[in-house]
């Protein structure tokens, strides 16, 4: 793969003079890093087996360090689509199907998953229609904010969907479900008997090469982490997640985030070009723009399709864009949370590189 590699520091207008001539990527990002509550951007575009990288502002807001390719960021709710492709290459290993049962992997006391839990597959869970809700309702009564998670085990889980009565049938209703995806990382662990991130690095991480990502934040990693942000600029926590680490605890480097998502596009996945394919493919309605596959999500506008899944935890905000026509892709990642313009300046920058 050609590798092109850029390291910025945030430009603003009036450092310029009339002879600087700036990238086009530069005069994007420019006025959010000058703005003084954001910190930090970088971006990967790639396109075929090109990769750009482009950093800007402060990985740290003591030392002013600009973030690069060494750097680890928390993903978020990107970690759903690695999810979504161990569980079918884990399914795909052992002869399992999609269409099985969630039931058929709880204990045999699990006798709450009746009525309109009874007919739960495990493909209901993949593409959030599942009829379970976005979070247990009590998960935040005893949390610390700055790591909401954390606390919330597996046993807490399980205990919370023997009592739940979903209000739709599964298949029927599309609702954004976290509490979906750790369920799936249960189902995983209770019949493989390895842990989460054993699999995840057996099935997903060895086969793609991807050796700067990880399923947990450990003391070590952090010396190599960016710092977080909370929307007002305070600095925010890593967070742990526990038994949420399926559905948005998986931290990365730019560099293995580029090649995750240059895996997206067509034929481009090596070894799991199949499963990534598999996952892509919708499996739920949602409107005319919007449809489901097994976590990723396909945006459909002007004649154009775009794979989609975003991410965000306290002190990150995550974007993975790749359109296949174009064969082009993008991750850009922002150390603040909970920021809906950073976002936005993903899509403007993605709209603008699918059009060169």
């Amino acid at each position: 793969a050609i590798l092109s590699c850029s390291k910025k520091v945030a430009v603003k207008a009036s450092d310029t003079t009339p002879g600087d001539q700036l990238n086009w990527v530069d005069t994007e990002v420019g006025p959010y890093i000058e703005r003084a509550k954001n910190r930090a951007i970088s971006l990967a575009l790639i396109h075929g087996d090109e990769i750009e990288y482009y950093h800007y502002g402060e990985a740290d807001r003591e030392t002013a360090e600009v973030p690069d390719n060494d750097h680890f960021w928390e993903i978020g709710s990107i970690s759903k689509t690695y999810t979504a492709a161990l569980v079918v290459a884990y399914f795909e290993a052992k002869d399992l199907n999609l269409e099985s049962l969630v039931s058929s992997f709880l204990p045999e006391d699990f006798s709450a998953f009746h009525g309109l839990c009874a007919g739960m597959q495990v493909q209901h869970l993949l593409n959030h229609t599942s009829g379970l809700p976005r979070l247990p309702d009590d998960i935040f009564e005893e949390a610390d904010m700055m790591d909401p998670y954390v606390h919330y085990d597996r046993d807490q889980i399980l205990a919370f969907l023997k009592d739940y009565e979903p209000q739709s049938a599964p298949g029927e209703v599309h609702e954004y479900s976290n509490l979906g995806f750790a369920l799936l990382g249960i189902l995983l662990e209770r019949h493989s008997g390895r842990s989460y991130a054993d699999l995840l690095q057996a099935y997903v991480l060895a086969p793609m090469s991807l050796s700067n990502t990880q399923a947990s934040t450990s003391n070590d990693l952090r010396k190599r982490m960016v710092k977080p942000y909370l929307a007002n600029g305070v600095l925010a926590e890593y967070w742990q997640m526990g038994a949420w680490i399926p559905t948005g605890g998986i931290v990365a480097n730019l560099p293995d985030l580029a090649k995750y998502a240059q895996a997206q596009l067509p034929g481009r996945g090596a070894a799991l070009a199949h499963i990534f394919e598999q996952c892509k493919v919708p499996t739920f309605t949602e409107s005319e723009s919007m449809r489901i596959g097994l976590s990723w999500f396909t945006l459909t506008f002007s004649g154009q399709e775009w794979y989609f899944h975003n991410g965000g935890t306290g002190g990150f905000q995550t974007l993975l864009l790749a359109d296949p026509q174009a064969d082009k892709a993008m991750v850009l990642l922002s150390n603040n949370g909970f920021q809906d313009e950073s976002e936005v300046l993903g899509f403007q920058i993605f709209e603008q590189f699918v059009a060169q």
